[in-house]
């Protein structure tokens, strides 16, 4: 089973990544994939009807991917691994005059959620925090919590990415993080292609598009995107 990071008010997490509010803007590549129906024939054709949709993000953190799709009428819902963590994007999303939305404790093989609740499911930078078999029960666990026809959208670190680069490989899914930080020793599931990414999702989901995506800073990132139909 995946051993979880304690993310705290204390701890090296939010020294990283938490001033008194975190940044407020939503993943780039996934406003411009569910912006437009040009990109993705899979979101073309599941996602743009006029119905109001339920929503889940796992690891909503800040609840700035969320604000994309409140602003945009939906129900949304999110899941965070601890008290702490759900503050903090009910803190943010009130800070930005947001009506809070129901977020749960909760993670990547555990959804506190009933079956096929959801028309769309989004995981960004969670799913590598499973490794191992736990991938497959995390994806399982997506696909449980969504009705039929549903999208999921995933992005995740790449080969490039730097957490990646920073890790050593155990197995297949298994990668031991070197980096110093609050990831020291954490276990992740990284996937060592596009195409070994596309198999796995594939095993749990009808339909898959893959995309790819880097930037240049200070450090490396590089990311993978699956769109699933479930």
């Amino acid at each position: 089973m995946t051993k979880f990071v304690k993310y705290t008010k204390d701890n090296a997490f939010n020294k990283n990544y938490n001033t008194k509010f975190p940044p407020s803007y939503p993943n780039e590549m996934m406003v411009k994939l569910f912006s437009s129906s040009i990109y993705s024939n899979l979101i073309k054709k599941f996602y743009f009807t006029k119905r109001k949709k339920k929503i889940l993000e796992v690891g909503s953190s800040s609840g700035n991917n969320l604000r994309f799709f409140i602003d945009k009428k939906n129900d949304c819902f999110g899941i965070e691994i601890n008290r702490d963590m759900v503050n903090l994007g009910k803190d943010n999303l009130k800070r930005l005059g947001y009506k809070i939305p129901e977020i749960k404790i909760g993670h990547n093989t555990k959804i506190p959620y009933t079956d096929k609740f959801f028309d769309c499911l989004i995981s960004i930078n969670t799913l590598h925090y499973s490794s191992g078999e736990d991938i497959d029960l995390a994806l399982k666990e997506y696909k449980r919590v969504l009705k039929k026809g549903s999208i999921v959208y995933i992005e995740t670190s790449g080969p490039k990415h730097f957490n990646r680069d920073s890790s050593l490989k155990i197995s297949a899914l298994k990668w031991k993080s070197k980096l110093k930080d609050f990831r020291k020793n954490f276990i992740f599931g990284f996937f060592s292609s596009k195409k070994h990414f596309k198999k796995t999702l594939e095993k749990n989901f009808s339909r898959v598009e893959i995309f790819e995506r880097s930037e240049y800073s200070n450090l490396d990132l590089h990311f993978y995107i699956g769109i699933c139909v479930v």
